[in-house]
């Protein structure tokens, strides 16, 4: 039987992590400059809001919820696949998958370019008779990525069941790098912002199509993926394919579920702060933003260098305790890193946001609204941690549907603290709303996991 405390001296996890999370810091950093250099080339203009609506509908629809959703909760059906069947299954039933979403990526894009108007006036209105425009030009461009992130997402869950966790980050990187690359030649060579949005758009693609690339050459390189493993008798595994791709659905459509409801419980955040006060949302996004950090550096790191661990103890008779184990000793190694981040920033906030933001146009006011905002967001960092480190556990077992009735609880209950809380303290109950969703969140899942331990050591596993 394997122990958890062998799995982090032989495979040194926690310095996996570290590696992950200096990448993170990288990708971070470009993610923060391409966006400096975005809004700086393009401004406030129709050009840039035709260019960041049509780029929002779809990285949220293709990245943020089923692409993250599809990289995510397949990661323990390939690990178990690659354990019971073999390498060379795995991989069939990495194309079976690939051929699934395919359809539904294609699905989702006919249905956007039927709605394309649509779109566009039900987010932004009538603020400019060339938007739609503008927006119908950058959409058509990048509307392909709907179709090239299931080869990343897939490729790279292939990649990180086998424990070559580095190459989706390092892929992310590339394509920030490419999309920055495209606004700085915009910018030096004084294209014309609406060419320019064109040619940046043209990146988008061409730096998706950079991230699948990067992914399947590394799958060709470890020898996870062979063409000659699929000219032998196809009879005898598709039964077993079908099986396995039933189970990858079955993983995917809650975990997907609950990414939309993260994703919804922001946009209704922004609808109420959009209703308070001029600069409200754009407050709520530097908050948001700042707050999370720690989330998408340290804590993502953890949860991307043990979940491969976790999945493969889920594969065991009695790998859940061990799993169990796995995950309680993460969880003390993130609030050894999360608690002293919340409170920091929590402390702190003013100054930080000063220095970052207040310039130009960001004024005290601006600073006074993000900062109420981020007095709550900060003391939810623990609770939004909690839930990062557990959901990853959840899918290693294969139990995900506590945690989807948990986290649409979650989901109420953040709404209504929002609502109710607004009207007492202002902006700011925003903030102290989400951290006291997110902290009840994480509380249920770790009374949850702790029970279902308790029930399991009764039992003698």
């Amino acid at each position: 039987m394997m122990n958890f405390k062998e799995i982090f001296r032989l495979e040194g996890r926690m310095k996996i992590a570290a590696l992950i999370a200096a990448l993170n810091i990288f990708l971070a950093l470009s993610a923060f400059f391409k966006d400096i250099f975005l809004a700086s080339y393009l401004g406030t203009t129709a050009q840039a809001d035709a260019f960041l609506l049509a780029f929002f509908v779809l990285d949220t629809v293709g990245n943020n919820v089923i692409g993250f959703s599809l990289g995510t909760s397949a990661i323990p059906v390939f690990t178990s696949a690659r354990i019971r069947k073999g390498g060379d299954f795995a991989f069939r039933l990495l194309l079976s998958l690939l051929i699934s979403f395919l359809m539904i990526m294609s699905c989702i894009a006919a249905l956007l370019v039927v709605n394309e108007r649509s779109l566009v006036l039900f987010f932004s209105g009538m603020r400019s008779d060339k938007l739609p425009f503008f927006f119908a030009s950058a959409f058509r461009i990048m509307l392909p990525v709907l179709v090239v992130y299931p080869f990343f997402y897939a490729g790279n869950a292939l990649l990180q069941s086998s424990d070559k966790l580095t190459v989706g980050i390092s892929s992310s990187i590339v394509f920030n790098l490419v999309f920055l690359l495209s606004i700085i030649f915009s910018a030096f060579r004084h294209v014309p912002s609406e060419t320019g949005i064109l040619i940046i758009s043209a990146a988008v693609l061409a730096g998706v199509i950079a991230q699948a690339a990067i992914v399947w050459t590394a799958l060709f390189r470890y020898g996870l993926i062979s063409v000659s493993s699929l000219l032998s008798r196809t009879g005898l595994w598709l039964r077993d394919v079908l099986k396995y791709l039933g189970l990858a659905f079955r993983m995917f459509l809650p975990y997907a579920l609950m990414i939309f409801l993260s994703q919804a419980t922001l946009f209704i955040e922004r609808y109420l702060a959009s209703g308070l006060s001029e600069g409200a949302v754009a407050a709520l996004n530097y908050a948001y933003r700042l707050s999370q950090m720690p989330v998408w550096i340290f804590v993502s790191a953890i949860g991307i260098a043990v979940f491969p661990v976790m999945a493969r103890l889920g594969e065991e008779k009695s790998g859940e305790a061990e799993a169990t184990a796995l995950l309680i000793r993460s969880l003390k190694y993130m609030a050894a890193i999360t608690i002293p981040m919340m409170v920091a920033l929590f402390a702190l906030r003013y100054p930080v946001v000063t220095i970052l933001f207040k310039r130009g146009a960001f004024d005290e006011n601006s600073v006074k609204y993000t900062c109420d905002i981020l007095s709550g967001y900060s003391l939810g960092i623990l609770g939004q941690s909690v839930i990062v480190l557990c959901l990853r556990y959840y899918l290693a077992i294969k139990k995900i549907t506590k945690p989807l009735i948990i986290l649409l609880f979650t989901f109420a209950l953040n709404i209504a603290l929002d609502m109710c809380l607004i009207k007492v303290i202002g902006l700011s109950g925003i903030g102290f709303g989400s951290a006291a969703a997110s902290t009840v969140c994480g509380g249920l899942f770790i009374l949850d996991m702790r029970s279902s331990s308790k029930r399991d050591k009764a039992r003698g596993f």
